[in-house]
């Protein structure tokens, strides 16, 4: 156990403590709705956080068996809250049983490293046989390696979920010096594992042996840790928003995942043959490799992923599928006699984009820019442009048929150009309607061209 963070040992165990308090009912209920026909995407998520954030706190006070249970049952979480598998009787059951021994650990939380933990592993690997997709189950449990830099990083994650994480996001290497660069500045770790956790998600994280031998003949006392995390924010906003140096940021692709040449040659095959299945019939496909047809499940509701941003003391929805990027805010070219919502032009890598203040367009109050505004890059009916906002808060989900529908009294901004209001917690979202609210700008711009 790492001595120099022992003091934060009670925190996370009371915390840890307070995320199980309900999680049994919470997983029961859910269980329950399934087989109603209903999907409580909240409820999965909440259940979902509260394991992630066990398993970020674990890992950083090097409580192993802790990190490496709650880390297990976070890929299955996982894997549910995006439709991969269902939540059958099996899974809940390993879920139930792996809580009640993540309690036997906390209440033992000194000894809890040598406290077996095989049973329970096993019992979640063998819920998921129940999915009855190898594959899955195959990615589920390989250790992901990354090469970047000259230097290899070796992560245990789930391979399945990191697929969905590059397609609606980024994913980073984030290289810190837990004493030097958060200790000796007063920042407690538990603390920014929590705000890593309102930004994205902390995927895993290694200590970094190659910088500790770099560092071997240093005088000064290190530990280097990696982590693999994902946010929807560009590594700029990323390094901001957990007051890090961006230097210490690697930004990977896809085709950063380095896979041994038999893995390479099996998904090349399948790939070919599924792509060719497209177009004729396989007429025989090598027992090993086959594959089934099976009709992809309809979801049953229509869920969406939320960024929520702050303007004029607001809190706002931005879907994540419209969101190109998220930058610090720059200054536009003014652009002369256009609307004063339009700030101007920005170059941005080679593209000029428009930047839209809605805070202007809607004559909201205590417009100014500050070090925490931002320009949000989306795509709208077939357009890139930029919006300023005043902060990002963080990643929110909503079942569009639960969202209310929007009334005066809950915004500034016109309720057509509204979906609705979605409530989180306690707090009151306001989910714009992108298309229609820049249909309606797009055409007066345009009226004022023709004029």
């Amino acid at each position: 156990m790492a001595e120099d963070f022992s003091y934060l040992i009670p925190d996370f165990v009371a915390e840890s403590s307070e995320h199980l308090n309900n999680i049994e009912n919470d997983i029961l209920s859910f269980e329950q709705q399934l087989k109603a026909g209903e999907f409580d995407s909240d409820l999965i998520n909440n259940i979902f956080r509260a394991i992630h954030s066990i398993k970020g706190g674990a890992s950083f006070i090097e409580l192993h068996n802790i990190e490496k249970l709650s880390h297990k049952m976070e890929d299955i979480l996982d894997l549910i809250r995006n439709r991969k598998i269902n939540m059958t009787s099996s899974i809940s059951n390993a879920l139930l049983k792996s809580i009640d021994r993540l309690k036997e650990l906390l209440d033992n939380v000194e000894e809890s490293n040598n406290m077996d933990i095989t049973e329970y592993l096993q019992l979640l690997d063998n819920s998921l046989k129940e999915s009855g997709d190898k594959e899955l189950i195959q990615e589920l449990n390989t250790t992901t390696k990354f090469e970047r830099d000259n230097c290899s990083y070796n992560f245990d994650v789930n391979i399945a979920i990191l697929k969905t994480k590059f397609k609606t996001g980024y994913v980073f290497i984030i290289n810190i010096d837990l004493i030097n660069d958060l200790e000796n500045k007063d920042i407690n770790p538990l603390s920014f594992v929590k705000e890593a956790t309102n930004f994205g998600e902390i995927l895993d994280n290694k200590i970094n042996i190659n910088l500790i031998q770099d560092l071997s003949e240093d005088t000064e006392e290190h530990l280097p840790i990696s982590i693999l995390y994902f946010s929807p924010m560009e590594k700029d906003m990323v390094a901001y928003a957990l007051k890090i140096k961006e230097d210490n940021i690697i930004q990977l692709k896809e085709e950063d995942i380095l896979k041994t040449n038999q893995d390479k040659k099996e998904l090349k095959f399948k790939k070919e043959n599924l792509e060719e299945s497209q177009k004729q019939t396989i007429e025989k496909i090598p027992e090993e490799y086959e594959v089934q047809n099976i009709e992809e499940e309809q979801p049953l509701n229509d869920i969406r992923e939320y960024i929520t941003v702050i303007m004029d003391n607001e809190e706002y929805g931005i879907e994540i599928l419209k969101i190109q990027e998220i930058i610090g805010f720059h200054q536009p070219n003014i652009i002369p006699n256009t609307p004063d919502y339009i700030l101007g032009m920005l170059n941005l890598r080679g593209n000029v984009i428009p930047i839209f203040d809605l805070r202007k367009k809607f004559n909201m109050n205590n417009i100014k820019i500050t070090k925490y505004s931002v320009i949000i890059v989306i795509e709208v009916l077939d357009k890139i442009i930029g919006i300023v906002v005043d902060s990002v808060s963080d990643i929110v989900e909503f079942d569009m048929k639960e969202v209310q529908e929007p009334i005066v009294a809950h915004t500034k901004i016109n309720t057509e150009f509204l979906y609705g209001v979605g409530k989180k917690d306690k707090r009151m979202i306001i989910l714009i309607n992108l298309e229609k609210l820049f249909e309606i700008i797009f055409e007066e711009i345009s009226e004022k061209i023709g004029a």
